[in-house]
């Protein structure tokens, strides 16, 4: 019962993603293969990852790069 209510009010707490903030998510990972491709040189550079990202939370605002990183997971995962 207690772990019922828990996984409720996280549930709550978890952001409900609109279709035109998945779609522009989806785009930016299409432009920016860097964050994508690990077979290119840039995949390893942290400095362009962390441009990259603070590029994307000025696209998306209200959001961090932690919740960002799993909603894509979560596409992802949903895809393959």
């Amino acid at each position: 019962m207690k772990e019922d209510v828990i996984r409720g009010i996280k549930a709550k707490e978890q952001k409900e993603w609109s279709d035109d903030e998945i779609e522009k998510l989806i785009e930016f990972y299409k432009v920016n293969e860097q964050l994508l491709n690990h077979k290119l040189v840039s995949y390893k550079d942290r400095n362009l990852k962390e441009l990259n990202y603070a590029r994307l939370m000025e696209l998306l605002p209200g959001l961090n790069q932690e919740e960002v990183k799993k909603e894509w997971a979560m596409l992802r995962t949903i895809f393959n």
